[in-house]
């Protein structure tokens, strides 16, 4: 993460670093500072319902799924096709 603090260094905080939302949460934020198109797409798809089930990721996946595919590496340098429309729809349940 961008920040160099853990926050699951603390005592309240540490039963909860390996709970499956906050793992999808915080590979999710990994791959996207990372640029990582191919993981932060893994990610949703295999964490679908868990991420999908958070209100606030609800009202904005969409849109970092757009910013991601806007910045990742591998899109630098291609013309984008405006007919290529990826639809993150199969992520909401």
């Amino acid at each position: 993460m961008l920040s160099d603090i853990n926050p699951f260094v603390s005592g309240e905080a540490a039963p909860y670093k390996d709970d499956e939302e906050i793992v999808a949460m915080t590979s999710l934020v990994t791959a996207y500072e990372n640029k990582d198109i191919k993981a932060f797409e893994k990610i949703l798809k295999e964490n679908q319902k868990t991420i999908m089930e958070d209100s606030f990721m609800k009202d904005y996946i969409d849109d970092l799924h757009k910013n991601m595919k806007s910045r990742s590496p591998e899109m630098e340098g291609k013309e984008k096709d405006p007919s290529k429309k990826v639809s993150t729809s199969a992520y909401k349940p």
